[in-house]
């Protein structure tokens, strides 16, 4: 399948994507008890190696670290922000089990629970993860992670996938008035991605508290003129409306669907 026929497969990737951050919004944690998938980033790992490194700890006991973390030694950051729904509801339940077993607890409580553990999503292992699953129903996840802007072509996955690897040589700029589904809204360190519900475009993505809503969310988005307005509204920062005037905030199509 070349570039044009992933092209006219748009339609089905958008719903594939849209069904797919639904998931991230009604995970099943308990005994048909859903929540939105908080928003986590994690930070703390990098943090956490660069004083092992002021502490003059070896980098083969860094690495060992590392892969420790990584394999969920250790009951903390499980999938770095960057897990599928369905592994962020094995991680709810195995935790709700370990901790509260048959103890009633509140969507509330639950959504705590997930904070003190490192469990959510963060907005490029969001976008990263829709596009995954829509590139995926059509036999061309590879070609998807193929396509990036990966800093290091030996460590192309998930848990490397930042905002950098969409920009750069994996999309160019494109004009207001040419959104499409599937093209992806960049501000500075922060990317969302634009899909469709019947005639109306939206914004989905993951944002901290600090936005004004924390984790998966989900705002209409449109165009007059050439001109973007959006239902989303940070409460730190200006508009994204200023933003785009600005030149901080881009819209951006992949590569491998121009």
């Amino acid at each position: 399948m070349n570039k044009k026929d992933i092209k006219n497969e748009i339609t089905k990737l958008n719903d594939l994507a849209m069904n797919k951050v639904l998931h991230y919004l009604n995970l099943n944690v308990s005994n048909n008890l859903t929540i939105g998938c908080p928003y986590y980033i994690d930070t703390i790992l990098g943090f956490m190696i660069d004083l092992m490194r002021k502490s003059n700890i070896s980098e083969e006991n860094i690495d060992s670290f590392y892969q420790r973390y990584k394999n969920k030694e250790t009951d903390f950051g499980w999938f770095s922000g960057k897990g599928s729904p369905e592994e962020i509801e094995s991680a709810i339940k195995y935790f709700l089990n370990e901790s509260f077993k048959n103890k009633p607890i509140t969507k509330q409580g639950i959504v705590q629970l997930m904070r003190l553990r490192g469990i959510g999503i963060d907005c490029s292992g969001l976008v990263y993860q829709l596009l995954l699953a829509a590139f995926n129903s059509i036999d061309r996840a590879k070609e998807f992670n193929e396509s990036l802007d990966w800093v290091d072509i030996n460590k192309k996955n998930v848990r490397r996938a930042n905002v950098n690897v969409f920009v750069g040589n994996a999309s160019f700029v494109i004009e207001p008035k040419d959104i499409r589904p599937l093209d992806l809204v960049v501000q500075r360190r922060h990317i969302a991605i634009v899909l469709k519900k019947g005639d109306q475009f939206i914004i989905a993505q993951s944002t901290p508290w600090s936005l004004g809503i924390d984790g998966v969310n989900l705002s209409n988005f449109g165009v007059t003129e050439n001109k973007p307005f959006f239902e989303f509204r940070p409460i730190m920062g200006d508009v994204w409306e200023d933003s785009y005037k600005k030149g901080e905030l881009k819209f951006r199509r992949l590569n491998i669907l121009k």
